[in-house]
C-alpha cells in the first residue's frame, strides 16, 4: 500500500535531520579538548588550535626541521598515548634521559633513568595540557605545560642525528 503524505513528511524530516545534524559534524576540532579554571584563573588548552599556531609561531625559523619539530610537539601535547603516534614518540627517546622532579620546599633532584613505557606514557598529555609554552636555545627546544593543577612539566628536545630527540624530562609540583 502506498502512503503519498507519508513518504512526503518522511522526506521532509529527513531534511530536518541532516540540516540539523549539519553544525554538530561540523563541530569545531577545538571542543574535544577543554580549557582548564583553577580558582578563577583561566587555562587555555594547548590543543587548541590558536594555542598551537602560537607554538610553532615561536619555533619557525629559528630550528632546523621546524616541521619535524612541530610534529613532535604535537604529539606529546595532543595526541592518544596509543597508537602509532606513541611508538613514533618512543622512537625518540634514548634509552638512558635525564630527569628532574622538583617539589615545594624541597632541592630539585637530578636521576638518569632508563626509557620505560611508563616514562614515554607521562610525556604524553594526551590533550591534558595547558598554558603550554616552548623556548628556542640553538638546536634545542623547551617546552613547559600545566599538566593539572599543582604541577608544571617540561620536556627537553635537541636536533641529533637529523632528528629530534627528547632528552630531559622535568616536572615540578606544589
Amino acid at each position: 500500500m502506498y502512503f503519498p503524505h507519508c513518504t512526503r513528511r518522511l522526506i521532509f524530516l529527513t531534511v530536518i535531520v541532516f540540516v540539523v545534524g549539519l553544525p554538530c559534524k561540523a563541530a569545531h576540532a577545538d571542543d574535544k579538548f577543554r580549557a582548564l579554571n583553577i580558582s578563577g584563573t583561566h587555562y587555555s588548552n594547548a590543543c587548541w588550535k590558536s594555542e598551537q599556531l602560537k607554538l610553532w609561531k615561536v619555533i619557525s625559523g629559528k630550528v632546523k626541521d621546524a616541521p619535524g619539530a612541530k610534529r613532535v610537539l604535537h604529539t606529546i601535547l595532543c595526541v592518544p598515548r596509543t597508537g602509532p603516534e606513541r611508538a613514533y614518540l618512543a622512537s625518540l627517546f634514548p634509552l638512558k634521559i635525564r630527569e628532574k622532579a622538583e617539589g615545594t620546599g624541597q632541592e630539585p633532584s637530578f636521576e638518569v633513568v632508563r626509557r620505560s613505557d611508563e616514562l614515554i606514557d607521562g610525556a604524553m598529555a594526551a590533550g591534558e595540557a595547558w598554558s603550554a609554552e616552548v623556548e628556542v636555545e640553538q638546536e634545542r627546544i623547551k617546552l613547559q605545560y600545566v599538566p593539572g593543577e599543582a604541577c608544571m612539566r617540561g620536556i627537553a628536545l635537541s636536533y641529533r642525528q637529523a632528528k629530534w630527540m627528547i632528552d630531559e624530562i622535568s616536572e615540578a609540583c606544589d
